[in-house]
């Protein structure tokens, strides 16, 4: 920077350009200083001068906002009764909980708002001939009632007739695909004066899936129930390819856990198989493990009706 002095008597307009040109160059020496400093440090954003001045917290915007709709989940069945336990513990009473909970969709529920009857189908063809028959590919089509298994099914409808008939409720009838589960179905709804077109064919009352031994004999099933009570699923899949007792639990109490949003207070009847049906009578218990079919559950004959009673027996906080 210059530094001018000039005469006391030199008169102020003389001396005007000459401030000015100094002022400038003042200023130009300024400017070159911040721009070399700035390109040392970076400079303090305004955002933090803010902070700093008036110590006010500030939560930043500059992430992504997150704007996915929440899933609409289903509403409670009306009626029904479901158990939240709010003051539970973390960690569940006990192991069977902990294994059951994850795939039984009923295990939340404390009562159920209609009346359940499984029927087993009647003497089929594939168990004259003592075969094992699970692949839907063969058995929607095949393998249907024997003329002993037809009279079952009607023995078995005349002694629940006035059970599953009364006036003020209604009744539904829900079937596997597979033949000899269909007939059997269509034989109730004759005796019962329901129109076979009223009759609900479903999937998930199916056969359980044997895997390697479709189409063996039936002595095979009790290396099936010995692999079961070892509580190994992943063996079981993958040596055998046998459909586990979990999955089974979980297709067919997740069409319980529907059956319970469609109706209340109606009487249902489902006909399946005797593993599916056998499986499924652990999850009405509660306190049997799905393993455990054959050993803790009374073994269902064909064409048998059995009236399910659920029993919540878990305990409560």
């Amino acid at each position: 920077m210059r530094i001018i002095i000039m005469p006391r008597e030199q008169k102020l307009s003389s001396q005007l350009p000459l401030l000015v040109v100094a002022g400038a160059g003042a200023c130009t020496l300024l400017y070159l200083g911040y721009k070399y400093y700035s390109s040392k440090s970076p400079a303090t954003p305004r955002r933090q001068l803010v902070e700093e001045a008036d110590d006010t917290e500030i939560i930043p915007t500059l992430a992504p906002v997150n704007r996915q709709k929440k899933k609409n989940l289903s509403p409670r069945p009306p009626n029904s009764t479901i158990r939240h336990d709010v003051t539970a513990p973390l960690t569940p009473s006990n192991e069977h909980e902990v294994e059951e909970k994850d795939y039984n969709s009923l295990w939340n529920y404390v009562t159920l708002k209609n009346d359940y009857y499984i029927l087993r189908h009647g003497e089929s063809e594939a168990q004259l001939e003592h075969l094992i028959t699970s692949n839907p590919l063969q058995c929607v089509n095949t393998y249907g009632l024997t003329e002993k298994g037809k009279q079952q099914v009607l023995h078995s409808i005349d002694q629940f007739k006035p059970s599953l008939l009364t006036v003020d409720r209604s009744i539904h009838i829900y079937t596997s695909d597979f033949l000899r589960a269909q007939q059997t179905a269509k034989i109730v709804c004759n005796q019962l004066n329901i129109p076979e077109d009223e009759l609900n064919i479903c999937e998930e009352l199916r056969e359980r899936a044997f895997g390697i031994y479709n189409g063996k004999s039936m002595d095979n099933y009790e290396k099936i129930w010995t692999l079961d009570a070892t509580n190994d699923h992943e063996h079981l899949l993958n040596k055998t390819q046998v459909e586990s007792t979990r999955d089974v639990i979980r297709r067919t109490t997740k069409l319980i856990a529907n059956l319970e949003k469609l109706y209340s207070n109606d009487i249902i009847l489902l006909v399946s198989h005797g593993d599916t049906l056998q499986i499924l009578q652990t999850a009405f218990e509660k306190n049997v493990k799905s393993i455990e079919h054959r050993q803790a559950i009374k073994h269902l004959e064909t064409g048998e009706i059995r009236h399910l009673k659920y029993k919540d027996t878990t305990v409560k906080i």
